[in-house]
């Protein structure tokens, strides 16, 4: 098996994620939903029996694909594929069966001047992908592209967001996400993989203080590698998504 941090995932769904509401964009029911969310134990069960999405809406597991344990295994961060039974009822909340979760990555965002030498050495600058960034529940979201080389069978990649001290200022805040592919060099198979990184834990949570988050990473610009970015207003706490604007790269 094929030893690597990104796994084959559902990249682009035909669904709306961080979805508040039952209908798609274009007003029609759904058969199942996707959304980023938090598990949590509603109701102190003694179990986490609730996806809180990131627009604030408590979905309770009255059914389930997913054993338990798998579920109590997951991250408290999750993507969770579901199918709404019934809602809202009195409080605000729906009944959903939940039909499982897709693999995320969630890490915690390293500062830049707390890394050491050879951490900046390790960090990498391979190409990676940002197919979209979008911030919500406070955490930035990002599905992402890299390229491997199916030969090598022995490799493993690392991805890693980074917070830009110096380049930030209080209104200001400059992430920069970081791809090592090692020896993995010269890869054409693309395999994708969702993010969410808890910009919470950089920025402080002042529900009055808007602020710029600004995401910088490499890609392909035609045929050869270039920087890209993508920025957005972000307000802590807010229950609003926002998608993050700018330059996103080739689509290969």
């Amino acid at each position: 098996m094929k030893k690597i941090v990104f796994y084959i995932a559902a990249m682009v769904l035909g669904v709306a994620l961080n979805t508040s509401c039952i209908t798609n964009d274009y007003g029609e029911e759904n058969e199942y939903m996707v959304s980023y969310g938090v598990l949590i134990d509603d109701g102190g069960v003694g179990y986490r029996n609730c996806i809180l999405t990131d627009s604030g809406r408590r979905m309770i597991i009255y059914e389930s694909n997913v054993s338990s344990e798998v579920i109590n295994n997951q991250k408290e961060r999750v993507l969770a594929n579901y199918t709404i039974l019934s809602g809202p009822d009195e409080y605000g909340d729906y009944y959903i069966c939940l039909n499982g979760f897709y693999d995320l990555l969630t890490d915690n965002i390293l500062p830049m001047n707390n890394l050491t030498e050879e951490q900046k050495k390790n960090l990498g600058n391979d190409p990676i992908n940002v197919t979209m960034a979008t911030i919500s529940g406070d955490y930035l979201n990002m599905p992402l592209i890299a390229l491997y080389n199916s030969a090598q069978t022995e490799v493993a990649h690392k991805i890693q967001l980074v917070f830009n001290n110096e380049a930030s200022t209080p209104e200001h805040y400059v992430f920069e996400l970081y791809h090592n592919a090692y020896t993995d060099k010269n890869g054409m198979t693309q395999v994708g993989k969702y993010s969410s990184f808890p910009i919470k834990q950089i920025i402080p949570q002042n529900p009055n203080k808007q602020v710029t988050v600004e995401v910088r990473w490499l890609w392909y610009q035609g045929a050869s590698v270039g920087p890209c970015v993508a920025s957005g207003t972000y307000t802590p706490g807010s229950k609003v998504a926002v998608e993050l604007t700018g330059t996103y790269g080739s689509q290969m």
